[in-house]
C-alpha cells in the first residue's frame, strides 16, 4: 500500500500514530454544535442561520467553515413546501346535493324561485329596452 501511496512504510505508520490535531478536535466540536442547532431548527435552518446563531452563542467561526462542515456532515436546510390548499375535499363519499341557482332559468328543472331583476337600458342586440314603472 505504501508503494500505491508513494510513502514511506516509516512516514505511514508515523502518520497512523500521530494524534489528532487541533483544528480537527475543534472541528468535531463545532460539528456537535452545528447538529444541536440544525435539530433544534427542525432541520429548516441552513449555513447562514446556523452561522448567525453560532455567532450569537459566542462561537467565533467564518461562515464558509460552517458551510464546509455542514456538507461534510451532510446537513442540509429542508425546503419549505409550494404551497397547497387543503380547505377543499373533492374525493369525499359523502353525498352532494343540488345547487339551486337563485333566479337561474337556463334549466327547465329547476324552479324559478326568484324573478330575474330587470334591466334598465338594455343595451343587447334583440332585446327591447325594460324600464321599470316610474323610473322615468
Amino acid at each position: 500500500m505504501c508503494r500505491v501511496l508513494k510513502v514511506s512504510r516509516s512516514g505511514y505508520y508515523a502518520w497512523c500514530k500521530r494524534p489528532v490535531s487541533g483544528r480537527e478536535l475543534a472541528n468535531q466540536k463545532l460539528i456537535e454544535q452545528i447538529e444541536e442547532i440544525h435539530q433544534h431548527s427542525r432541520q429548516t435552518y441552513g449555513s447562514p442561520r446556523i452561522h448567525a446563531e453560532l455567532t450569537n452563542q459566542g462561537v467565533q467561526c467564518g461562515h464558509n467553515r460552517v458551510a464546509r462542515l455542514m456538507r461534510a456532515a451532510e446537513l442540509r436546510a429542508k425546503q419549505n413546501r409550494k404551497f397547497k390548499v387543503r380547505t377543499t375535499d373533492s374525493a369525499h363519499h359523502y353525498p352532494v346535493g343540488n345547487i339551486i341557482l337563485w333566479g337561474h332559468r337556463s334549466s327547465p328543472s329547476l324552479p324559478k324561485l326568484l324573478p330575474r331583476a330587470p334591466c334598465r337600458n338594455s343595451t343587447r342586440q334583440g332585446h327591447p329596452t325594460i324600464q321599470e314603472p316610474g323610473l322615468n
